[in-house]
């Protein structure tokens, strides 16, 4: 196991005999299950909390427990990142049982805590004091603190170690931490709203507290989203700018919209902390929907003020598909495989109206050679009258490799390569975004992908991180075809003999009638 510099490893646990041995010594018995018992409650935060602070951890707070002893005892990251609705209970295992349980383990650990104000940050410090002040955590580890320190927001360890507690934007400096652990630093949903307050709170973390962790130290820090620009997404920001940073992120959501990425494992739909998240309660909270996406559901919505909002998502219970709809299948793909950016495929029928009905929706984190498979089922399934995918060098690759396995099964692939002409996303998304604005796109809301979709609208173009606007992306290869479409009145007579990116082509008609040598034939 591997340790910062500035942790003693813990002793090896002593091998006590089984209290069975003892079968007419009921007291010693009882010693050894006490001594065994003590053990544990060092060996594991979970364990820790219940012991000490006589709490049962829900599945939520075990991931919590399990990522602070990953993060501080095997370095296995340098920050930490919990997000988690109002009421989770998260703070009761950050801000009270870890600072005890991590001194406990290491006497000379330095550790600042903060949180919103000054007099919270005083009553987390009280109760993580009382904890490692009490008998029967003196007993288990032999840390007693100071008796010079006695204030509860400030004490030391007798093996030079110590616990400081402050107020968001207090004076920390001249002091030195080996761990600092932020719990909800903002002062109030209003002032996180506030690019004002943002900007000074956000000063203070880089510049005053950051600046007194140790080189080797360790960043916890829970919250629930407030707004895009808030410390968590300030922190996420840093991230991506800094790759070395060795980065955990746990993001626990009221109700799960996305199964792939959810850390509790749960299905689409299913309550967060059932036995207290009841459907009442988060009935209750879904009033206003700007704070269920933001406080709730961990996605503040865009700042910007340019894209969508939840009243431009339309859904109905089942596609109006008509003899004159047409259906158009689009890609964007992606090279990377269980982590980074998702391969997209869309299947959207267009009636005679101009409104979209989104049929399927599939994202994956797979290699091209599944994606390619996936792709030739669809087109089986619906015979889009064009598949729309980007011109650029990995799409042509992937179209050489989709073309084999349609030929292979006798399948039709209609490829319109759409050209990108170098413009950024939103540039390429705005002609989808007029489609929602005009209230034009429709999904059926119990589907798969409706809730990964819907959370891509509401945090675009303001999204962090890999695979938050790849749905986006594919979407827009509809809404950049859309103005060279009229309004659908049948299905358009194909041209066989075009190979022009420019019109379009099917992977068989190029095929069978290109020359033998000509580069077209692929």
């Amino acid at each position: 196991m591997i340790y910062p510099e500035w942790i003693v490893p813990p002793p090896r646990p002593p091998q006590f005999p089984p209290p069975t041995q003892f079968p007419d010594n009921p007291e010693l018995q009882a010693a050894l299950l006490e001594l065994q018992k003590r053990d544990k409650d060092f060996t594991a935060l979970s364990q820790f909390a219940q012991s000490y602070i006589e709490v049962i951890p829900a599945k939520h707070h075990q991931l919590i427990c399990d990522a602070v002893d990953d993060t501080v005892f095997h370095d296995k990251y340098d920050v930490l990142v919990v997000m988690s609705p109002p009421a989770s209970a998260k703070s009761t295992y950050i801000s009270v049982a870890a600072p005890a349980y991590i001194i406990g383990r290491d006497p000379k650990a330095r550790i600042i805590s903060v949180s919103r104000a000054a007099d919270m940050a005083t009553a987390f410090g009280g109760r993580v004091k009382n904890i490692v002040d009490s008998a029967p955590f003196g007993t288990a580890t032999g840390v007693s603190i100071s008796r010079d320190t006695r204030a509860k927001d400030e004490w030391t360890t007798t093996a030079g170690g110590g616990y400081f507690a402050v107020g968001a934007s207090g004076g920390v400096l001249g002091r030195r931490a080996d761990i600092v652990i932020c719990d909800d630093i903002h002062a109030s949903f209003e002032d996180a709203q506030s690019e004002t307050q943002l900007q000074k709170i956000r000063q203070w973390f880089e510049g005053d507290l950051l600046s007194r962790l140790t080189p080797t130290g360790k960043l916890i820090v829970i919250g629930q989203r407030l707004n895009p620009n808030d410390i968590i997404g300030f922190i996420l920001k840093r991230a991506i700018e800094n790759p070395r940073i060795r980065m955990k992120v746990l993001k626990f959501t009221a109700i799960c919209d996305d199964p792939s990425n959810d850390p509790l494992g749960r299905s689409h739909g299913e309550r967060m902390w059932p036995e207290f998240y009841t459907d009442d309660y988060l009935h209750d909270k879904r009033q206003d929907d700007f704070i269920w996406r933001t406080l709730w559901m961990q996605e503040p919505p865009s700042d910007s003020g340019s894209w969508v909002n939840t009243e431009d998502i339309q859904f109905r219970p089942s596609p109006i598909i008509t003899d004159t709809s047409s259906i158009y299948g689009m890609t964007d793909l992606a090279l990377s495989v269980n982590s980074g950016d998702y391969t997209v495929h869309f299947l959207v029928a267009v009636n005679a109206q101009g409104e979209w009905d989104i049929l399927e929706g599939v994202r994956e984190r797979v290699d091209p050679e599944v994606s390619s498979t996936k792709l030739v089922k669809l087109c089986s399934k619906y015979k889009p009258k064009e598949w729309l995918i980007d011109d650029d060098n990995a799409s042509k690759v992937f179209m050489t490799l989709v073309a084999t396995k349609a030929r292979q099964l006798g399948i039709p692939v209609p490829w319109k390569p759409m050209k990108m002409r170098g413009q950024d996303k939103e540039t390429r998304a705005t002609a989808l975004w007029g489609q929602f604005k005009r209230r034009k796109i429709f999904m059926p809301a119990d589907s798969p992908f409706a809730g990964w979709l819907t959370k891509e609208l509401l945090i675009f173009p303001n999204g962090i991180g890999s695979g938050v606007d790849d749905g986006i992306d594919a979407l827009g290869l509809m809404g950049r075809r859309l103005p060279q479409l009229a309004v659908p009145s049948g299905a358009l007579a194909p041209n066989p003999f075009s190979f022009s990116f420019n019109k379009g082509y099917s992977l068989n008609d190029l095929w069978d009638t290109a020359p033998k040598q000509s580069s077209l034939r692929i």
